[in-house]
């Protein structure tokens, strides 16, 4: 079942290999059987389309387009097991809104290219009534455009486990003394000594004098994820804790939870917690007991969860249908234009025919394959291609 989108695209055009046909008319009248494009490269594959103008007779798709896509002889695979898994798009122009329909065998197919099966695609890409139908501007002065995008699908090995791990109680809670706290009130931020959890190194921050807009109003406990032992910048790291200001009369210990996905790559999601933890009035007042009789300060981290990621860590997956296209032969006697320097046109909107004139664009895209079909003549021999256009 042809899945054919809702939504034309403007830009960019399609990606590895569009095909223009001039002269259609000609092309649809004399030549009754396939046409098989010049070569071009995705995903590390040599491509064709396979093209029916009137249809593709063996699986009774008379009154239709056919397109199909081939993977060609030309790979050399290791042996003859091989298998290639692909999702591709088809695509033909609208001229008169400059957009590109895209079709799709099915939605979201992904298929297997084997030496049993080496083409997939559309039987019944268009009826020739919808293509000719001069309103949907898919023939426009006898000149029209096919495209296709190929992904193929290539396992990098890369990949990860994402756990959500409870902290045990033996490595849950990390306490931090802070001795003479009163001669620090504008020493600035202070930091206590790394610890672990969890494989990862924290570190608790305290600002005894506050921090933005509690600065001299309120006290500011911070949990940091240490630089120094931490994941990559880009990696992130979920953290489920409380933030405890102890009461040394264990009576009314101040306190908050807090969660946050901590990374090393800004120091803005570095570390998290409240720039209003305790009151510097309470902090101060000795009837609260954060402070103890030599002045000493004591907080507290506890972790409920942290998380573990497993895997190909770090590892970059490779592109897999990033390869430059090109166009990688030209066998055909009948006049072909392509990236080899001879005439293209990267898209079909300038409808030379209509000029009486064959106006030709160099192709400007090295990712771009364009092919143009230049029928003006009366001859033409099918044997998967045309031979010869008498002009």
């Amino acid at each position: 079942m042809v899945s054919i989108g809702k939504v034309k695209r403007e830009f960019p055009p399609p990606a590895h290999f569009i095909m223009e046909i001039e002269s259609y008319s000609q092309l649809f009248a004399k030549f009754d059987d396939r046409y098989q494009s010049g070569i071009f490269e995705a995903g590390d594959y040599k491509w064709r389309l396979v093209f029916y103008p009137n249809g593709d007779k063996k699986s009774n798709a008379s009154g239709h387009i056919s397109l199909y896509l081939a993977i060609d002889d030309a790979n050399n695979h290791r042996d003859n097991n091989w298998s290639v898994y692909v999702n591709f798009k088809f695509f033909v122009q609208d001229q008169n809104e400059n957009k590109y329909l895209p079709i799709e065998e099915a939605k979201g197919v992904v298929r297997e290219f084997n030496r049993r099966k080496k083409e997939w695609g559309c039987d019944r890409l268009l009826s020739l009534e919808a293509f000719m139908e001069p309103s949907n501007g898919y023939l426009v002065n006898d000149c029209c455009a096919f495209g296709v995008e190929v992904f193929v699908i290539k396992s990098t090995g890369c990949g990860e486990t994402l756990s959500m791990v409870s902290v045990e109680p033996a490595e849950s809670t990390h306490p931090w003394e802070i001795r003479n706290f009163r001669n620090l009130a504008y020493a600035g931020s202070q930091y206590s000594e790394s610890f672990t959890v969890k494989e990862r190194k924290w570190r608790i921050k305290i600002c005894p004098m506050g921090d933005g807009s509690e600065m001299g109003r309120s006290l500011a406990l911070y949990l940091i994820l240490d630089k120094e032992e931490s994941p990559q910048p880009n990696r992130k790291v979920y953290a489920k804790f409380k933030l405890r200001v102890l009461d040394h009369r264990r009576i009314n210990h101040s306190e908050k939870q807090l969660s946050h996905w901590f990374t090393t790559k800004n120091s803005k999601d570095s570390e998290w917690g409240s720039n209003e933890f305790v009151p510097l009035m309470d902090l101060y007042d000795p009837g609260c007991g954060y402070l103890n009789n030599d002045g000493t300060l004591i907080v507290h981290v506890e972790f409920a969860v942290v998380s573990e990621i497993g895997g190909n860590d770090g590892r970059k997956a490779r592109p897999t249908a990033r390869a430059a296209c090109k166009s990688l032969e030209n066998n055909h006697e009948c006049q072909i234009g392509g990236n080899d320097g001879r005439k293209v046109r990267p898209t079909a909107r300038a409808a030379c025919c209509s000029r009486g004139q064959q106006r030709a664009l160099r192709c400007t895209c090295s990712k771009l394959c364009c092919q143009v079909w230049l029928v003006s003549g009366v001859t033409a021999t099918a044997n998967s291609a045309l031979m010869a256009v008498v002009r």
